[in-house]
């Protein structure tokens, strides 16, 4: 595709922006909504004891998606949710509960941090990649996105984060609870339920369910297990104890290998387990200032597996990854929320074992402790319409180079209803332990304006430009497994654009959609990085009954990948999905409500990953 049809279709994108009201695609609530993020604990009354921090104050770019956004979607996974978010694109859409790799704004998943309570997910010695069909989307209270660096807060996120914050119990009354089933395509089938309460200072949330499907392509099914608990305690003295048990467990098959070149049929499936625990506690100590101290143990267990079928059935490939993770953390945050000082102390040790016997590869066979120690100090001061946002850390990471993060952030309340935000940053990532021992390092820097002053409408543009060393690209030689893959370093730079905005609900009819072009080229050679799209658009149209209980959502989404990307690239196709929901009058304390999701409506293919 030559360089003026992309400047065509990005103006073209750009006028269909402005004249469709551009928007996030979700949310009736004010744009300058108050979010958490950053810190906890502000005050105990506070809604999820979390310290919060108005979106005037925050001067990152940053998207949040609510559990009634959530619930508007009629999602089971977590990929289902994300794939609306302006600046995310999947690299595939299959059946739920699939292994799915995305980009965030120009950075690969591997280099985006994904945290469920403060939890990592990512699988170290695995692409640190995070699963993110097998979450379960019921459980989240709300999501955080954090695009791009944020290394001072998080520690290692390269590309950004995307925080995941659980339910809390109700406080309403002792015992509220939702069942929940489903039927569709392909033998996918649901049935999930939870109960919660609060019961004089004790409060729990218990969910659980289970999701199964032959597969909405011939060779892809899914199954999936799972339950979540947590406890919460107030303690005298307006404190809180908290505990929480999370487990996982899914099998899938994820396609076959081969088939087109006619060289076999290798069947790929894998197969995953999670567990985990944490035990947090929050206290003020004194009237502006609160401890906050949280540990957390558990582990992860991958398998991939490949086994040729055609014409003589034997085993190709069997790999597990084992890791076993521990982590403590302590948390001093003194103010208010205007003027506040956040400081810690993080601990995070990971074992990592990775085994295949079959081809028995020395990069996928080997043991390896890591280490991490972060020490950092960030907050805010706020005079008059100007907000000062600086922060530093400091991590000590076995096996590699010590690490300094920074970042300085600045937002500026023009009007009551316009935010101008910029904000730079340095910050690292981990790379694939199994490879170089070389940390990768990244300079961001994002400027942007938000705007709620023009009449009806809601608007925010975030321009945004990245610089990124040490990145590890894989290299397989054409004669593997003969051949060893091997790693090469090399330098990146991503530049954009990022544009949001939505519309006043007008009888209930709201217009959204969200815009990203990101341009990431190689450093050296100006080559575009083949997989992260040019151009995503997210569209979408939502009508919202209060008398009636009916609630629609018409959502579309469109990519432009580069010319050399992927398997079979599609151009110019656009996927739409449509979800329904109706409540039904109340009988007795119940309280019942169907629903209806339809999925690419027109059978259109836009992936990387698709035949």
């Amino acid at each position: 595709m030559s360089r003026g049809i992309y400047q065509k279709l990005f103006i073209a994108h750009l006028l269909a922006f402005l004249l469709s009201s551009v928007v996030p695609v979700f949310a009736e609530e004010e744009s300058l909504e108050t979010i958490g993020i950053l810190a906890s604990s502000g005050k105990m009354e506070d809604s999820g004891y979390r310290f919060t921090r108005p979106a005037s104050q925050i001067a990152e770019n940053i998207s949040v998606i609510t559990a009634t956004d959530i619930k508007n979607l009629n999602a089971r996974t977590l990929d289902e949710v994300l794939q609306t978010v302006p600046g995310i694109q999947l690299y595939q859409v299959r059946t739920p509960g699939s292994t799915v790799f995305f980009t965030l704004s120009g950075s690969l998943s591997n280099n985006v941090l994904i945290l469920l309570d403060g939890i990592p997910q990512n699988l170290l010695g695995a692409m640190n990649s995070g699963e993110l069909g097998m979450m379960p989307v019921q459980r989240i209270e709300r999501i955080e996105i954090v695009k791009g660096a944020a290394s001072v807060a998080w520690g290692s996120s390269l590309g950004g984060v995307i925080n995941i914050i659980t339910r809390d119990p109700d406080t309403s009354g002792k015992a509220a609870g939702i069942a929940s089933t489903s039927y569709g395509r392909g033998t996918t089938s649901e049935l999930r339920g939870g109960v919660s309460g609060t019961i004089d200072r004790l409060g729990y949330y218990l969910d659980g369910g289970g999701f199964h499907s032959n597969g909405l392509l011939f060779d892809n099914r899914a199954n999936l297990n799972h339950f979540f608990g947590k406890l919460t305690y107030l303690l005298p003295g307006n404190g809180r104890l908290t505990w929480a048990a999370d487990f996982r467990e899914g099998d899938r098959t994820e396609g076959f290998l081969d088939r087109v070149a006619g060289e076999g049929d290798i069947l790929v499936t894998s197969a995953s387990r999670y567990a985990s625990s944490y035990l947090k506690l929050e206290y003020p100590l004194l009237d502006r200032l609160n401890l906050e101290l949280f540990t957390s143990g558990g582990e992860k267990h991958t398998r991939l597996h490949y086994n040729n079928l055609l014409p003589v059935t034997f085993e190709v490939f069997d790999a597990h990854n084992k890791t076993s993770s521990d982590q403590a953390s302590a948390k001093l945050i003194w103010g208010d929320v205007k003027n506040n000082i956040v400081s810690g102390f993080e601990f995070l040790h990971d074992n990592i074992r990775i085994s295949e016997p079959v081809m028995s590869l020395p990069f996928t066979n080997f043991t390896r402790n890591l280490d991490r120690y972060g020490v950092y100090l960030n907050g805010s001061y706020t005079f008059g319409s100007l907000t000062l946002l600086p922060g530093a850390r400091f991590d000590n990471i076995s096996g590699y180079k010590q690490v300094a993060s920074y970042n300085m952030g600045a937002t500026w309340n023009f009007t009551e209803g316009t935010i101008f935000r910029s904000y730079a940053a340095r910050g690292y990532g981990i790379p694939v332990p199994n490879y170089i021992n070389s940390i990768q390092n990244v300079d961001t820097i994002q400027a942007g304006i938000e705007s709620s002053d023009v009449p009806f409408l809601w608007l925010k543009a975030t321009f945004f430009y990245n610089y990124i060393r040490n990145i590890e690209t894989f290299i397989v030689p054409e004669d593997w497994p003969s051949s060893p893959v091997t790693a090469v370093q090399s330098k990146q730079f991503a530049k954009g654009i990022e544009l949001e905005g939505r519309t006043v609900p007008w009888h209930g009819l709201s217009l959204g959609a969200g815009f990203n072009y990101s341009e990431v080229r190689d450093k050296d050679t100006s080559a575009r990085i083949a997989s992260i799209p040019i151009i995503t658009t997210k569209l979408s149209l939502k009508y919202s009954g209060k008398h009636s209980g009916f609630q629609a959502l018409l959502f579309g989404s469109f990519v432009d990948w580069p010319s050399n990307a992927g398997n079979s690239v599609h151009d110019g196709q656009a996927v739409w999905n449509i979800h329904l929901s109706q409540k039904i009058p109340h009988y007795g304390v119940l309280a019942p409500e169907l629903f209806f999701s339809g999925h690419n409506l027109f059978n259109n293919a836009q992936y990387i990953d698709s035949p």
